[in-house]
């Protein structure tokens, strides 16, 4: 698959450029030494749609905050050495509900990671509510990896949620760009609602080389659900995975692309 230069890339290309040709002044606010570069770029979506009420979002801040507590992800950040991951959280209902609320943080061990933890659970919901926007998220969350400061070999968006994209955009678009840009989108089904959500997620929203699944049969499940998403995501691929105890967890294939246009992924 080709993999597009992304935006931060190409200015960076271009900032080198003018500086051998003395054209850019050393006042200039694109700086590629500010660059850092991290094993992994993670955005977590978090779904703040009309049906997850106030219960179920401190569910699922308390879950991503434990995450980030629990040995298991701190020490697959550790092991990573130096570079660490840089993750970013946002909250997403509809289109124009979707805010930054945590911004890229470096994390590179037990200290970082739990500073971060402690920061998502004290992130305030705002009165955020509305339809159920997938597509719009994927494609904010793009955008932020797009953007921001930090160079990673790997780059991901860990969207989480109830229910169906029932709103424009349709995630058609989205999950192409991002695929298009070398963004793999892995997805945390919470099947309180809906049996079959696991199922759609892997039809209509994930995308991009090893994207897969995790399930949560409820919002009690969460926690765990999240657990094993994290550890999975840092953990640098390998050649083969095998299915996690304790949960369901589907894998995107090769063969699935060619099954139709919502039949995703990877290599």
């Amino acid at each position: 698959m080709r993999r597009y230069p992304s935006l931060k890339s190409t200015r960076c290309a271009w900032h080198t450029l003018l500086c051998w040709l003395g054209l850019l002044c050393a006042s200039s606010d694109v700086q590629c030494a500010d660059t850092t570069k991290v094993s992994l770029e993670l955005v977590l979506a978090v779904d703040v749609s009309a049906s997850v009420d106030r219960f179920e979002y401190q569910l699922q801040l308390k879950g991503i905050a434990e995450a980030f507590r629990n040995p298991r992800v701190t020490s697959t950040i550790e092991r990573l050495g130096g570079n660490g991951i840089a993750v970013a959280m946002i909250l997403w209902s509809q289109n124009y509900n979707i805010k930054l609320v945590v911004p890229f943080t470096h994390i590179y061990d037990r200290h970082t990671a739990m500073k971060f933890g402690e920061r998502v659970g004290r992130v305030s919901r705002g009165g955020l509510s509305g339809y159920t926007a997938l597509g719009g998220a994927i494609r904010r969350a793009t955008e932020l990896l797009q953007e921001n400061q930090f160079d990673g070999t790997r780059r991901t968006i860990d969207i989480s949620g109830d229910g169906r994209n029932n709103t424009r955009p349709a995630l058609g678009v989205p999950r192409q760009h991002a695929l298009a840009l070398g963004i793999t989108v892995n997805g945390l089904a919470i099947e309180s609602d809906d049996a079959r959500l696991t199922n759609y997620y892997f039809r209509n929203v994930i995308v991009g080389a090893g994207s897969f699944v995790e399930t949560a049969a409820d919002y009690g499940d969460f926690a765990a659900a999240m657990l094993r998403k994290l550890v999975r995501e840092i953990t640098p691929p390998i050649t083969k995975r095998h299915r996690p105890a304790g949960g369901r967890m589907l894998h995107a294939c090769a063969a699935c692309i060619r099954r139709g246009n919502e039949r995703q992924i990877a290599d």
